[in-house]
C-alpha cells in the first residue's frame, strides 16, 4: 500500500511495499512516482494523475522498479 497526495507525493507506505522495492520508509517517502515506475510507463503518469484527481473510480496496473 502506498499513500500519496493528488500530486503524487508519497506520504506513507506499508512495510511490505518498502521491502518489495528495497527501500527504507524514509528513502521511499523522498521519491517521486517516476522513480519507481518502469521507464516505459513514465509517460503515462500525467494521464493517471488526471484520472485520479477526477474523483472517479480508477484501477491501474504498474510495473515497479526496485532500488537495486
Amino acid at each position: 500500500i502506498i499513500l500519496a497526495t493528488p500530486l503524487a507525493a508519497f506520504i506513507d507506505a506499508n512495510p511490505t511495499i518498502c521491502r518489495m522495492l528495497g527501500y527504507e520508509l524514509h528513502e521511499f517517502l523522498d521519491l517521486e512516482f517516476a522513480a519507481i515506475v518502469e521507464p516505459e510507463s513514465v509517460g503515462e503518469i500525467p494521464q493517471f494523475l488526471t484520472e485520479i484527481r477526477s474523483g472517479k473510480p480508477h484501477t491501474s496496473v504498474w510495473t515497479l522498479r526496485r532500488k537495486d
